[in-house]
């Protein structure tokens, strides 16, 4: 199986094209396949199988996710000083800190271990997803480029964190009732989901005005705002358990 992956990606150097390297662990590439690829900052995975050390010769990547798979640490990661995108879902051996250096990004996705220190420094960002993190808030206080956010599980954030982002257009904050959609003010917001909170949307959300999907349970809603929403032309999308 290795040697007919080597054989494709051979080919595939040859062209100009986004590269989503194989991330199971069985599949190995040679570095002599990936040497073909240096110089190529469409890459947007990488083999499970490359270290600290090659990692530097790939250092004008532009995007990089990485998985429980992979064995890339801080040393290799403070070398891609051109990353725009870098998804730390599934990883957690890199540290906060360790993206500080990354002051260029633009959409960063990562689990627990995000820092209200590190945020600051982010001021590029236009996506940011954060799962179950422990910060206060203050960190989003220079995030104003934000157009997507993922806030689930964080439960020390409520509106006051947030009301100053109005250009966002997606909003995501299951798992958490410090946020009511009836208080959020954000005139560019488009899509938002409430899942797994408590809270009830009891009108049509005037403060949301360019609100077009609203995704959430059937508790979430009171009839009465579902029927005002839907006149308006938001799409109610319902969730099951």
């Amino acid at each position: 199986m290795g040697c007919i992956i080597n054989k494709e990606l051979h080919a595939l150097a040859k062209r100009s094209t986004i590269v989503s390297f194989p991330v199971k662990p069985s599949i190995k590439i040679s570095e002599e396949t990936l040497l073909k690829f240096v110089g190529n900052p469409s890459i947007v995975s990488l083999p499970t199988n490359i270290s600290d050390e090659f990692l530097i010769k790939f250092s004008n990547l532009h995007t990089i996710a990485l998985t429980d798979h992979h064995t890339i640490t801080e040393k290799g990661l403070k070398n891609l000083l051109n990353l725009s995108s870098l998804n730390l879902r599934n990883y957690n051996s890199i540290s906060a800190e360790a993206i500080t250096l990354h002051t260029g990004l633009e959409t960063l996705r990562c689990n627990g271990n995000m820092t209200d220190s590190v945020l600051l420094g982010l001021t590029g960002l236009t996506a940011l997803s954060l799962w179950d993190s422990q910060i206060k808030g203050h960190g989003l206080r220079f995030l104003t480029n934000l157009t997507s956010l993922n806030l689930e599980g964080n439960l020390n954030l409520a509106h006051h964190h947030i009301t100053h982002l109005t250009n966002l257009k997606r909003l995501l904050f299951g798992y958490n009732d410090n946020i009511t959609a009836t208080l959020l003010k954000l005139p560019k917001l488009e899509v938002l989901d409430l899942k797994y909170t408590t809270g009830v949307v009891d009108n049509d959300l005037p403060d949301l005005p360019k609100l077009t999907r609203l995704r959430g349970y059937y508790q979430n809603i009171t009839n009465r705002a579902a029927a005002a929403l839907e006149a308006r032309g938001v799409t109610l999308q319902w969730l099951r358990d």
